[in-house]
């Protein structure tokens, strides 16, 4: 019988090889390095009685009779690897191939949509002749668990298979998406993903998604930050229908877009002004003028919204036409001989600050 150390031993070196061989292109050496190690590694644990089926359980492996609750947190990252792919137990056998472990680490590296249904971890392993790997799904009829016991942990859970595998699917979903939004590199870059064939309608809709998960947290505002920025890193093809379609068009009446818009710095109100039309500025300054929350926040964002009309429509000076500030582009400095609010002129000082911080 299998120790819990010798299972443990096991699934850290199952884990290892999994992450270093999403490392390396397929079939280069260091690749097929960590497989042969594995390989020899496995031969060792079956030496010493590792048996399989090894089981994925709500809190841990079960084995012959045995448990382990997945206290380390690498261990619980595999346990939830394995139940997102809708995968409740797997076996190996000891005629196990090279090839055919490579596979079942590709497997674990299959983003989980990718399988297309519950049972499709089972069905990826044999349309790829995979024999001396295997793994159960939900309403795979496996022996190991007779169908009475399903039914009565569905009586005493209120869950089924199925509705922990979701459940699961939708946790590290959540996961991810808050990974995101403190990640501008990484955000950008799945912004960029999303944008293919609809950028406005789908980085918009993926937008209010991130703003409504971020709103429920005490950390919103450095969230938003990250979104904003991370929108503002986009190119400016998709960039610019954006912000005319989307955030501007709408901050004056979708909450999300306002405290989004609300994150924007002076520079970064700066940059928008140079990819939209003023006439818009200037409408949604007004449109805020009836936005029902948020008073302070409302009332900065317009004074800031003046003053950014104000210096682009004064001449742009050689500093300025080569990225460079110039000591003239204040929100300060109107046109006409006139004085911004004492608000509005602090906020001068706060350009790289967002608008809804100043005093």
């Amino acid at each position: 019988m299998a120790s819990q150390p010798l299972v443990t031993l096991f699934l850290k070196a199952l884990l290892t090889s999994r992450k270093s061989l999403g490392l390396y292109p397929p079939g280069s050496e260091m690749a097929t390095a960590w497989i042969q190690r594995l390989h020899r590694s496995l031969d060792g644990f079956f030496q010493q009685g590792l048996q399989f089926p090894v089981r994925v359980s709500r809190d841990g492996f079960s084995w012959t009779g045995e448990e382990l609750h997945t206290r380390d947190p690498a261990l619980e990252a595999l346990r939830q690897e394995l139940e997102v792919r809708g995968i409740t137990a797997f076996s190996i056998t000891p005629g196990v191939e090279d090839w055919e472990l490579k596979t079942f680490l590709e497997l674990l590296n299959l983003p989980p949509e990718e399988l297309g249904y519950l049972a499709g971890a089972g069905a990826y392993l044999r349309t790829r002749s995979v024999v001396n790997v295997s793994v159960e799904t939900p309403g795979s009829g496996s022996e190991g668990e007779r169908p009475r016991d399903s039914t009565w942990r569905a009586l005493q859970t209120g869950k089924d298979d199925v509705d922990l595998f979701v459940e699961g699917v939708l946790e590290k979903t959540d996961e991810r998406f808050a990974e995101l939004t403190y990640d501008r590199t990484g955000l950008t870059r799945w912004f960029e993903t999303v944008a293919d064939g609809d950028p406005v309608g789908r980085i918009y809709d993926a937008v209010k998604m991130l703003g409504g998960m971020a709103e429920g947290g005490g950390d919103r505002e450095i969230r938003g930050r990250t979104i904003v920025e991370s929108l503002l890193h986009l190119p400016e093809p998709t960039l610019r229908p954006l912000l005319t379609d989307r955030l501007l068009r709408l901050g004056g009446t979708d909450l999300i877009a306002f405290n989004l818009l609300t994150q924007v710095t002076s520079r970064e109100l700066d940059q928008i002004a140079r990819l939209v039309p003023v006439d818009q500025l200037i409408a949604l300054s007004s449109e805020l003028l009836e936005f029902p929350w948020e008073e302070g926040k409302r009332q900065r964002l317009i004074e800031e919204i003046v003053s950014t009309v104000e210096r682009k429509s004064e001449p742009e000076t050689a500093d300025e036409r080569d990225g460079r500030p110039s000591p003239k582009t204040t929100p300060s400095s109107w046109t006409c001989g006139r004085r911004s609010s004492p608000r509005a002129a602090r906020a001068s000082s706060s350009s790289g600050a967002p608008i809804s911080s100043w005093p």
